[in-house]
């Protein structure tokens, strides 16, 4: 932390003014108080006792942006996040170093990157199956879908692109790991980019050590000036995600299925936006995913909460059990078929934008509504209101989701 703070200091009292380096900085600062109404009837967390949510807490946040480059053949990029949480029985003070990393530009067509970095894939909305080097997230409620995804925190890796007069080429390596002194996975991703008229099209191979080769596409394209449709795709033999498995009456494990497996699973993405004269947005996508549990694997699971709720209080065995089925729930990802639904219209009063997102699962029913009024009416100072619900029966991925809805104010001011 101390050299971070140093490099920091070291950047922003360098002479700003010297015609071959360049300096730009910014960031915001945000307070938010939050309100979570417990689902006690969730067969997640039935009455609380497992994950003992709190039903407030509050969270004041700092960002900071910093570029540099000299002569444009050498950069220098920060992004930093400090978070106070304060909760309800504790606090919790967080420092994330999102990105740090060195831009290298040898020539006009040749650039490299080397650090820790954001490198996003993929121009879906609310889900990205061409991310491989991200994975799949659980969605935060607390903002946008898309604009979590741009400022979420970076991954170490060498970045280079090449471009051609109607390609692009780019390489990543990079090491997984979840945390640093465990020995890192080699893994590698290669895409070509082309623009063709009106048509952005791309082809991604990623490959990891221990784990087989996953193949992507991605394509959007405008129609008019109102009208754009954009779809993803990706292609892997075999699974990592866990299923769950009885071994014996009462007894239970999750479980990856053989990775020896020659069963395909795709995941698509279809979607399409159109904006009206008024600035007013509508998107609208349709999310497949094989990985995600079928209605007899689902039934499985929910089957196996149902029968631990029954018995956690007696036997600490089934509280652990409902712990495991917590962790490998994965909201918005969980089941198969999907739709998301974005609305926005800015400008209301020339003060106010009203946003909300949809998702809808197409094999139980239920409904996850994100609604958010922001007013803007003041320079560099954004004030907003949020609600989430959640709708569905007690059986759905929705409806026995451990809140039932949540509702949260903060300011944001931008320096």
């Amino acid at each position: 932390m101390k050299r971070m703070v140093f490099i920091l200091i070291f950047f922003l009292t360098l002479p700003t003014h010297c015609p071959a380096l360049e300096v730009d900085y910014g960031g915001s600062f945000r307070y938010q108080s939050n309100y979570y109404k417990i689902n006690r009837a969730s067969f997640l967390n039935p009455h609380n006792d497992i994950l003992k949510l709190p039903s407030s807490d509050q969270q004041l946040e700092i960002k900071l942006d910093l570029h540099s480059w000299f002569r444009e053949t050498l950069g220098f990029y920060l992004k930093d996040r400090a978070s106070y949480l304060i909760g309800e029985d504790k606090s919790k003070l967080e420092n994330i170093l999102d990105e740090l990393y060195l831009e290298l530009n040898p020539s006009e067509s040749l650039f490299f990157h080397i650090g820790k970095q954001n490198i996003t894939e993929g121009v879906g909305y609310a889900w990205n199956p061409t991310d491989f080097l991200t994975g799949l997230e659980e969605i935060d409620q607390a903002q946008d879908t898309r604009k979590k995804r741009e400022e979420r925190e970076g991954v170490i890796c060498l970045r280079g692109e090449y471009f051609l007069p109607h390609l692009t080429l780019t390489a990543v390596a990079s090491p997984r790991m979840e945390s640093w002194g465990q020995k890192a996975d080699p893994r590698a991703l290669v895409k070509v980019y082309t623009l063709m008229k009106n048509l952005d099209f791309s082809l991604i191979a990623y490959a990891e050590e221990k784990k087989r080769p996953k193949l992507g596409l991605n394509f959007s394209s405008t129609m008019g000036e109102s009208l754009e449709v954009h779809g993803e795709a990706s292609l892997q033999k075999g699974t990592y995600r866990y299923y769950l498995n009885q071994t014996d009456p009462g007894h239970y494990e999750f479980i990856q299925k053989r990775k020896e497996s020659q069963q395909l699973y795709p995941k698509v993405l279809v979607g399409g936006q159109y904006t009206f004269s008024d600035n007013t947005n509508l998107v609208l996508e349709y999310y497949h995913n094989q990985e995600g549990y079928s209605s007899s694997e689902w039934r499985d699971y929910f089957e196996y909460l149902k029968f631990c709720g029954e018995r956690y209080e007696d036997e600490s065995l089934y509280f652990s059990y409902l712990l495991m089925g917590n962790a490998y729930f994965d909201l918005t990802n969980f089941r198969q078929n999907y739709l998301f639904l974005r609305f926005s219209k800015p400008n209301i009063l020339d003060r106010f934008e009203i946003s909300s997102n949809n998702i809808y699962n197409l094999d139980d029913a239920s409904l996850l509504m994100n609604v958010k009024i922001d007013y803007e009416g003041m320079q560099d100072l954004s004030v907003y209101v949020l609600g989430n619900f959640f709708f569905g029966k007690g059986d759905s991925e929705f409806g026995m989701f451990y809140q039932s809805h949540t509702f949260s104010a903060g300011v944001e001011y931008f320096f």
